[in-house]
C-alpha cells in the first residue's frame, strides 16, 4: 500500500494528543486579585517638605474568593520630601498597588498671608482669607479612625473611637470636632465599603469592611 492510500488515523492522533495535554490550571478561589487601604493614614494633609508617614495606615490583600488577609510588609513612594505635585501615595504589596490621596499645600509665613508680594510691592495686596476669618475651616480629616472597622451585614456603623479633626489655611491642623454627622446610618449591606463623615460643608470618609451574613454562618 502506498503512502498516499494509507488513512490518516485522525481520530487515534487527536485522543493521543489530548491524553498528553497538560490541563490549564484552574483558578484557585484563593487566587489574589489586588490591595486595598481599609484604614487611612492618621495624617492626609502635609505641607511641602514635609514627609508622608504611615502611622495608622493598614492594608490587607484581597483574594478572588472574597476573603481578606492584613499584611504589613508592603511599601509606599514617595519617601522623601513632599511637593505641590503629590496628590497621592502610592501602596505597593504581592505585586500590587493601591493609591492613597493626600493634600500637600505650600507653606506661608505670617506676612506672606498678609500680603501677595507677587504683584506690585508699592500695592499692599490683601489676602482675604487672612483679613476676613483667620480661623476659617478649609477642610477636616479622620485623624483617628473607629475602634471597629469590620462588621457583619444588617449592623450598623459604630463611631466609637473615630476623630475627626479641621484643617486651616494652608493645611495647618485645626481642632478635633465631635458634632460630626455620617452616613449611612441604617444597618450595612454587604455593598458599604466606606461610611462618609461629614462637618458642615466638609466630607471624609473611613473605608470598613461588611461580611455577607451567609459568609459568617
Amino acid at each position: 500500500m502506498s503512502e498516499k492510500d494509507k488513512k490518516p488515523s485522525v481520530g487515534k492522533t487527536e485522543t493521543a494528543n489530548f491524553k498528553n495535554k497538560k490541563a490549564a490550571p484552574r483558578k484557585s478561589e484563593d487566587e489574589e486579585i489586588g490591595i486595598r487601604i481599609f484604614v487611612p493614614p492618621n495624617r492626609t494633609v502635609y505641607t511641602v517638605g514635609e514627609r508622608f508617614v504611615k502611622n495608622g495606615m493598614r492594608v490587607e490583600l484581597v483574594y478572588k474568593s472574597g476573603k481578606r488577609k492584613e499584611i504589613v510588609d508592603f511599601v509606599y513612594s514617595p519617601k522623601g520630601a513632599l511637593n505641590l505635585e503629590n496628590t497621592h501615595i502610592e501602596v505597593s504589596c504581592c505585586g500590587f498597588t493601591v493609591k492613597q490621596e493626600i493634600f500637600v499645600d505650600e507653606y506661608r509665613g505670617f506676612y506672606d498671608d498678609m500680603y501677595d508680594f507677587s504683584e506690585d510691592p508699592d500695592e499692599e495686596c490683601v489676602d482675604d482669607i487672612y483679613f476676613g476669618d483667620p480661623n476659617k475651616v478649609f477642610g477636616i480629616y479622620v485623624c483617628n479612625p473607629p475602634d471597629k472597622k469590620t462588621y457583619f451585614e444588617g449592623e450598623c456603623f459604630d463611631p466609637t473611637g473615630l476623630q475627626v479633626m479641621t484643617y486651616m489655611h494652608r493645611g495647618m491642623p485645626g481642632d478635633i470636632v465631635d458634632d460630626f454627622e455620617f452616613s449611612p446610618k441604617e444597618p450595612l449591606t454587604a455593598e458599604v465599603r466606606e461610611i462618609e463623615i461629614r462637618y458642615g460643608e466638609f466630607t471624609d470618609c473611613v473605608v470598613i469592611t461588611v461580611i455577607p451574613r451567609d459568609c459568617g454562618d
